[in-house]
């Protein structure tokens, strides 16, 4: 009896944490992908984790798929994780499907029309000015990495997030020297009068 209730229980729980999933956020989903990946051959032989993983990123797969532009950004990231490492054991990384997907999201979520986290849009500029910076999933661009990471200050500064503004500033100046936008915005940051 005892072990019919607690196989009842197990797949009472199962089908429970299959539904949560609609109920979590892009970030809640992304977070139980990666704790899952970060010690997968552990957790491998884990039925709840395993599941909680594959329905988290089948979730998280839909919703970029459907177009909602969070998920777009979060399934960026795990693309953009497995294209560093391609870049790392010295794999083409500028027609690598994982980095082309990385790339795709990050434009489009920077791009988007809709409603989006502004954090979340730095994010996106940020990714992509890295990968036009390394050529990943993208030809290899100082001035197009300049301008994403300009854009990123920009978005940061719009929420009064000083650290990444400056942060994204510097990065558009060290890419490209003579990048005067963010010449300009980071003057007119750094000689801004105090209240």
């Amino acid at each position: 009896m005892k072990i019919k209730l607690l196989i009842s229980l197990f797949f009472i729980s199962l089908a429970t944490n299959a539904a949560n999933v609609k109920d979590m956020s892009n970030l809640e989903l992304f977070g139980v992908i990666a704790s899952y990946l970060s010690d997968a051959k552990n957790n491998k032989d884990d039925l709840i984790k395993t599941n909680n993983y594959k329905k988290s990123f089948e979730e998280l797969d839909e919703r970029a798929k459907s177009g909602n532009p969070s998920a777009i950004i979060y399934r960026g990231f795990m693309d953009f994780t497995i294209c560093q490492e391609a870049k790392k054991v010295g794999l083409n990384t500028i027609n690598n499907s994982s980095c082309v997907s990385a790339f795709s999201a990050f434009k489009l979520a920077a791009n988007t029309s809709k409603i989006i986290f502004p954090n979340e849009r730095a994010k996106a500029f940020n990714y992509l000015g890295q990968m036009y910076l390394d050529g990943l999933g993208v030809e290899q661009s100082k001035l197009m990495a300049a301008n994403s990471f300009y854009e990123a200050a920009v978005n940061y500064n719009k929420f009064e997030d000083k650290d990444n503004t400056l942060i994204n500033l510097e990065k558009a100046i060290n890419a490209y020297p003579d990048y005067q936008k963010a010449k300009l915005l980071l003057n007119n940051i750094l000689n801004k009068k105090a209240p």
